[in-house]
């Protein structure tokens, strides 16, 4: 979210979440302006040290956005390569890509 500390209660309720053995799915909304790949294969080692099963990646869609800076940019193209993608799949028992467009 770009806010400091914003993370503190995201961290508590995935800890929350994994403590009570009720199935989830971790989600990331990924836009190219607020993410680096790097950024997203440290998040997806936390996760699966975590005991994070189930992790998908989605597009950001700019619907109901304000800020007229991340509407108009190309959201669609993924951030990360065939190589890494295939490395993200395998360290979740479930991992989904959705409404990104896939490297070539």
């Amino acid at each position: 979210t770009a806010t400091p500390g914003s993370a503190n209660a995201v961290w508590r309720s995935l800890h929350a979440l994994l403590d009570s053995g009720v199935a989830f799915e971790c989600r990331t909304t990924v836009h190219p302006n607020l993410h680096r790949a790097q950024d997203i294969l440290t998040l997806v080692a936390q996760l699966r040290d975590m005991g994070v099963q189930h992790y998908a990646l989605q597009t950001f869609r700019p619907v109901g956005c304000v800020s007229t800076e991340l509407e108009s940019n190309d959201s669609s193209a993924c951030l990360l390569d065939t190589n890494q993608l295939a490395e993200v799949s395998i360290k979740f028992s479930r991992f989904d890509l959705r409404q990104m467009m896939t490297p070539t």
